[in-house]
């Protein structure tokens, strides 16, 4: 039904606000056209034992911030009208959508839909899920969604195995079901100013199968946020002509040859440079580099169309190598590679695409420097039926977490190209490794 809804001219039943005569539409909550003011919507306040004070229920308008109650919700139900708020509908596609909160007064009126909402989302305590999901389907009348659906820092930590920072570990591969490593990658991302830099990066090694394996992570530079010039520090510079450039380290790394358990020596094949930060001194190292680095930019696009079929990246159609990437798009895949679970002791092979960590050491793939960057964003559902990923305080450090996503996208762009080059049509990682491997 959604599906066919979103395709519609998305009719919604507005009403007359007795505030300010403009037409809106009653919603659980909206975000409010008048500045200043949060949102719109259901509101209501508690008493010091936590009860819900009934006078109090009511609707803000989210044009004037105007309160009202229910008191004369049959003359303005009576006074509202349908009217489109898709503007570009499959043609002849009438689509409605009404919710609880406009059923008749001789029905559960806003008081009952708020106390239900209180019981599936009590303060202070974790959500009810399945009173949530009855809440939404039943109430507002919409589609159940997870709004935060994560995969806790701590059990992604459970994914450490017995190998070693900088070593790629294909005897362990192999003996986990996933065959030999077949690609390295390396993906980067900027941070800080122009004169006091930090570049985080991670090295990913990939098997047959996609199960992954860090090999590397690091920063170059010092900057951190919460510093209050406090901590004396030698600041680095984004600058390739100036004393303590990040781009010399950066080229070592990019340079570096890791040798695999089974003896062979294996470079980085491709790296992606997040380029969405002083693209003006980035792009220029990424034209001059004799490694295989392509520059990665988030798509302007704040939302993703949740029934979207879309790809990781687009290429850019002025530089030839930027690459546009669908950060939503590659979050998602993300954390359906974090959720997925194994345990050697009753799974003998690892679902592929199964995430693997080496040894913490040398101050590396600890939880507060490593695991925690993983859980610092959350998936967050739109009303328009669209979907974003964000940070869930502006503190959190989030800096791995990309270059893990960076990690994805670079291998997707490497596979792309490998298929346009052999004209394979439809590729797929099996046909990526077979290439690889000779088979």
């Amino acid at each position: 039904i959604e599906k066919e809804y979103v395709k519609g001219d998305q009719r919604k039943y507005h009403i007359p606000c007795p505030c300010c005569s403009e037409k809106i539409v009653i919603e659980w909550t909206v975000e409010s056209q008048l500045e200043g003011l949060e949102r719109g919507g259901i509101v209501w306040e508690l008493d010091d034992a936590g009860a819900i004070i009934a006078e109090s229920v009511g609707y803000k308008c989210y044009k004037c911030g105007g309160f009202f109650n229910e008191d004369d919700k049959d003359g303005l139900l009576r006074s509202g009208e349908w009217i489109p708020t898709n503007k570009n509908p499959k043609p002849d596609h009438y689509s409605y959508h009404i919710s609880a909160l406009c059923a008749p007064t001789f029905m559960d009126g806003w008081y009952k839909y708020v106390d239900q909402y209180m019981e599936a989302c009590p303060v202070g305590q974790k959500r009810d899920e399945a009173k949530w999901k009855t809440f939404v389907n039943v109430v507002l009348g919409q589609t159940y969604e997870q709004i935060e659906d994560n995969v806790k820092a701590t059990e992604l930590q459970r994914n450490i195995r017995q190998y070693s920072i900088g070593t790629i570990p294909e005897k362990l591969s192999i003996a986990d079901g996933n065959g030999k490593i077949v690609l390295l990658t390396m993906g980067s991302d900027m941070g800080g100013f122009e004169d006091d830099a930090r570049l985080d990066y991670e090295v990913v090694a990939w098997s047959e199968t996609g199960a992954t394996y860090s090999i590397d992570h690091g920063s170059i530079g010092t900057f951190f946020n919460g510093d209050r010039g406090k901590v004396e520090r030698t600041k680095w510079t984004y600058h390739r002509d100036r004393t303590n450039s990040v781009w010399t380290e950066f080229d070592k790394i990019l340079e570096r040859r890791f040798v695999t358990d089974t003896g062979r020596g294996m470079k980085i094949f491709i790296s992606g440079l997040d380029t969405g930060y002083l693209p003006r001194l980035v792009m220029p190292i990424i034209d001059t580099s004799n490694a295989v680095l392509v520059g990665l930019k988030g798509n302007p696009d704040k939302y993703t169309d949740v029934h979207a079929d879309k790809k990781t990246f687009k290429q850019s159609t002025e530089i030839g190598k930027l690459y546009l990437v669908e950060s939503n798009v590659v979050k998602d895949q993300l954390l359906s590679c974090m959720q997925l679970k194994w345990n050697p002791q009753y799974h003998e092979v690892q679902p592929a695409w199964f995430m693997n960590f080496p040894l913490p050491g040398d101050g590396k793939y600890l939880f507060s420097n490593y695991f925690a960057h993983f859980e610092a964003e959350h998936r967050v559902l739109t009303k328009e039926i669209k979907f974003a990923w964000k940070k869930k305080a502006s503190n959190l450090q989030n800096h791995l977490y990309d270059c893990r996503c960076y990690n994805m996208v670079v291998k997707d762009i490497l596979l792309a190209e490998t298929f346009r080059n052999y004209k394979i049509k439809n590729g797929v990682w099996a046909d990526f490794v077979s290439l690889v491997l000779g088979k």
